[in-house]
């Protein structure tokens, strides 16, 4: 029985990476290449299947090995009832929310401060029942969870602690900073651990600003004492940040306590009350002799693209596009583009790739593009600029920004406009008119280059339609970067939204049409 529990682990496992590595094979002969939208078909499927096996194969385990008594798992919070459930309020209620991306299964803690609150320094929740809530001294404990800080996060300067382990205070001492805390109101992530006598220990980490739109994973060992034998140890993504052996706590009769939240002393020192959000999900703590790093470390595949707004994969310029179900290029999900009044930016809802180093072009070097896009039936003709692609240049200190390339359909014609160093090239293609209600398919081949060697191809539906050869860009120090979406340059129709689906990058001089096409990829 051992053994065919473990053989349907491993057929699970098998059909699971079979699944992704069908998805990848379809790249396997580009020297770079990165794939967003399509892979969800296949592997929406193979979890099912994986999910049903593992279940099968934890099941007979179990019968054959059931848990000891002594298990050291103390408890999984994932919020998934909707509720704070074990949790009660510390200052102002946390709430719970499906409303972004959450770490595990569907829903994740909200902590929001600003105006309307009445507690304006803490939102937090503790554990209700005060067993569960006081740590024992010298008792190993385990904390895993996740914090997803959104988009519009801003420092200020004061401090801010998103995380903590909060003493204990014995009857008439007065409160003192927490013995541990997650700052990160200087801009920077910064662990903190104060001890009896004294002391403190500071580890200054990253940017917040590089984990803005995705969720970090932190996992602590903390073994609360006042003596010698105190431990602690924090991961980060995976990565050890901080460890310290020693005294970690103060001489309290009680030990201390976790919060989860965000408590700021913002709003004392600063005019007006700026609004922040946190997000917190994935909570899991262990303790005693067999607990460890594996029982609590935030995991999963992540939510289905289906589920989650882009910001989740790529950056943002202007508004952020969704994920929608509304169409797909073959089943699943597709990026909608939508600028209306409601729109924080008028004009722009465009994704770039995460990261500067992803994101930017090699000058000289051969880039394939494929991509789908799909105009509703009800599209309306503007008579104004209106862009749903464009490679865009990245300016040197003092100088314009403007499009490289662009794909516009804002005179009702598709077209293609090549820009660079005060001249233009235009590629009118057919009626947009004849596009509407269906996808249209796009590959572009563009070689970056201010000198003759630059290259733009541009096939639509398979048909060759753009050709040049020669200078395609300014001289700048660094090279351009895709971004695609919607951009409009007028102000009606009040609400609009564009489809993209399907795109695929690859690099290299070995990289060609093939590797990148949507009507091979399937």
């Amino acid at each position: 029985m051992q053994l065919l529990s473990r053989a349907m682990m491993v057929v699970a496992h098998s059909i699971f990476m079979r699944s992704r590595r069908r998805v990848r094979g379809l790249s396997r002969q580009m020297t770079k290449s990165k794939e967003i939208f399509f892979r969800q078909r296949f592997v929406r499927r193979s979890r099912m299947v994986v999910t049903v096996l593992k279940l099968a194969a934890i099941l007979l385990l179990l019968v054959l090995n059931p848990l000891p008594a002594t298990a050291s798992i103390d408890g999984f919070y994932d919020f998934e009832t909707g509720g704070l459930d074990a949790f009660r309020c510390h200052g102002n209620c946390p709430e719970v929310t499906d409303k972004i991306p959450a770490r595990s299964g569907k829903y994740a803690m909200r902590s929001y401060l600003g105006e309307g609150r009445s507690n304006k320094r803490r939102t937090e929740a503790i554990f209700s029942n005060r067993k569960e809530r006081l740590m024992e001294w010298e008792r190993d404990y385990w904390i895993g969870f996740s914090i997803y800080l959104p988009n519009n996060w801003k420092h200020y300067g004061k401090f801010e602690i998103l995380a903590q382990i909060h003493a204990s205070v014995d009857e008439g001492e007065r409160q003192r900073s927490p013995p541990f805390a997650i700052y990160t109101g200087s801009g920077n992530w910064k662990i903190t651990n104060r001890a009896l006598g004294g002391i403190k220990n500071d580890w200054v980490l990253n940017s917040v600003y590089e984990d803005i739109n995705r969720w970090t994973d932190f996992v602590i060992h903390y073994k609360p004492s006042y003596n010698s034998s105190g431990v602690l140890r924090v991961w980060k993504n995976g990565e050890l940040v901080a460890s310290r052996e020693g005294p970690n706590a103060y001489k309290d009769t009680d030990g201390p306590y976790f919060t989860l939240g965000l408590y700021t002393g913002l709003y004392d020192q600063t005019e007006g009350n700026p609004p922040k959000t946190v997000y917190h999900d994935a909570l899991r703590i262990a303790s005693g002799p067999d607990a460890g790093y594996e029982d609590v470390a935030p995991s999963g595949d992540g939510p289905d693209p289906g589920d989650v707004p882009v910001s989740f994969f790529m950056d943002c310029l202007g508004n952020c596009p969704v994920f929608s179900e509304d169409v797909s290029r073959w089943g699943g999900a597709a990026m909608r583009s939508t600028v209306s009044e409601a729109s924080d930016n008028s004009k722009r809802t465009q994704a770039i790739f995460k990261g500067r180093q992803s994101r930017l072009m090699a000058f000289e070097q051969s880039y394939w593009i494929g991509f789908s896009i799909f105009l509703p039936e009800r599209w309306v003709v503007p008579g104004k600029r209106e862009v749903l692609l464009e490679i865009l240049r990245t300016p040197d200190p003092g100088e314009n920004h403007y499009a490289a390339l662009e794909i516009l359909t804002g005179t009702g014609d598709w077209t293609l406009r090549s820009n660079w160093g005060g001249n233009q090239k235009e590629w009118i293609l057919n009626s947009i008119y004849e596009s509407m209600g269906r996808w249209t398919d796009f590959v572009i081949h563009y070689k970056p280059s201010f000198k003759p060697s630059g290259i733009i191809e541009v096939w639509k539906d398979g048909t060759l339609v753009a050709r040049r050869n020669g200078r395609n860009i300014e001289k700048d120090e660094e090279g351009p970067f895709l971004a695609i979406g919607l951009l409009k340059d007028y102000p009606t129709p009040a609400s609009k939204s564009v489809y993209h689906d399907a795109l695929r990058i690859a690099s290299g001089p070995d990289a060609r049409y093939e590797d990148v096409a949507p009507e091979l990829a399937r």
